[in-house]
């Protein structure tokens, strides 16, 4: 039971993003005269991670300091206020306030979590969990992104309610997630944090999510261009295919993990995903975006699981938390400069492809070269 709370209350970090990525463009439309519409729609899903690139180091130090499942528990229920309150929001900068405080909600459930499997399982274990905590966020990301596409179908504020389900997770989690170990006392010393053992790491996971960002911010707008008339549900389906096959490919990381080590299953998946993105762009139709989320899927099914383990398998109870901080810190600032690459690379999915197949390359061959010395 305490394995499956933990990994379902992991998926509350795809519903933040999934759910209202198919609502992008009603929000633009219910807000149209705001100035500057086309840059604030987009911030409404980079909002969260600005906020959570922000409280992350501090959600990690107070995580170690004061133990894990208060910071769960004080995330989710902020993350339920700030999330449903989009619905009463009556313009486009009362939406973006509740995503900000939404962003530091974020953080702590998916800090917590992430720190709490680390303090539980160790070893093969950790890689089979940190493979099932990627696989149950694809398979909800799945789930989210088309009742988010459905929903807006009909009203798109009813989308926000959607934020009001993990109630049950907050009872859930308060009953059965105990601290690992000896009980925690209020206050615990901590040792000295050596950010230089996972500045690899970091760098990783920036460089991966300012890439893979573009699918929840570019594809929707890039749907409705190349098939005029397409529905915000089928949107909601389509972007689903990425989480599925993410989380498909997440399920054997422990396996494919045995035989390949943390690096390579770094920059191989990524060269995977940037053949995806070329995929994208090679001909501007339906079929060949879906066979383009597809590959870019299967890709990122084993890069995420992947970074959480490598920082998971150097760290320990007494600085876990600051250590997953800092990754959640580097994914979402990776998110937020995201916007920033599409607007460099004008939204062209090929110029994105082909810089993470060069860039993984030069990776690949510097690594050789440092084995061979």
């Amino acid at each position: 039971m305490k394995a499956l709370i933990l990994l379902i209350t992991s998926t509350l970090v795809i519903m933040a993003d999934f759910t209202i990525a198919p609502v992008l463009p009603r929000i633009k439309e219910a807000f149209a005269d705001t100035p500057n519409i086309d840059l604030l729609v987009k911030m409404v899903l980079t909002t969260p991670a600005l906020f959570i690139v922000v409280s992350s180091p501090f959600i990690g130090y107070l995580a170690d300091k004061y133990g894990r499942k208060n910071i769960v528990l004080a995330g989710v229920l902020f993350y339920v206020a700030s999330g449903a309150a989009g619905y009463l929001a009556t313009s486009v900068y009362e939406l973006l306030a509740g995503r900000a405080i939404f962003g530091i909600a974020i953080s702590a459930v998916i800090t917590g979590c992430s720190a709490l499997i680390t303090d539980n399982y160790k070893g093969t274990e950790l890689s089979r969990m940190m493979g099932l905590q990627s696989a149950f966020i694809g398979f909800g990301g799945i789930l989210y992104m088309i009742v988010g596409g459905f929903i807006a179908d009909f009203y798109w504020r009813n989308t926000f309610l959607i934020y009001l389900s993990p109630l049950i997770l907050l009872v859930l989690f308060a009953i059965f997630i105990d601290e690992p170990g000896t009980k925690r006392k209020t206050r615990t010393p901590l040792v000295s944090f050596d950010l230089r053992k996972y500045a690899k790491i970091y760098l990783a996971a920036f460089v991966l999510m300012s890439f893979f960002y573009m699918i929840p911010l570019q594809i929707p707008f890039y749907l409705k261009s190349v098939v005029p008339g397409i529905n915000n549900s089928v949107i909601g389906l389509t972007l689903a295919i990425v989480s599925f096959f993410s989380a498909i490919t997440s399920i054997f990381y422990k396996s494919i993990k045995n035989r390949l080590s943390f690096s390579s299953l770094f920059i191989l998946p990524f060269i995977i995903m940037g053949a995806g993105y070329i995929i994208i762009y090679y001909r501007p139709d339906y079929l060949f975006s879906v066979m383009g989320l597809i590959v870019t899927g299967l890709g990122m099914g084993l890069v995420i699981p992947n970074l959480r383990v490598w920082v998971g398998s150097i760290s320990d109870m007494t600085n876990a938390g600051r250590a997953f901080g800092g990754l959640t810190t580097c994914f979402y600032l990776g998110q937020v400069f995201s916007p920033l690459l599409i607007n460099t690379v004008n939204g062209n999915f090929s110029i994105a492809g082909v810089l993470m197949v060069v860039m993984s390359s030069v990776f690949l061959i510097g690594r050789s070269d440092k084995l061979n010395r």
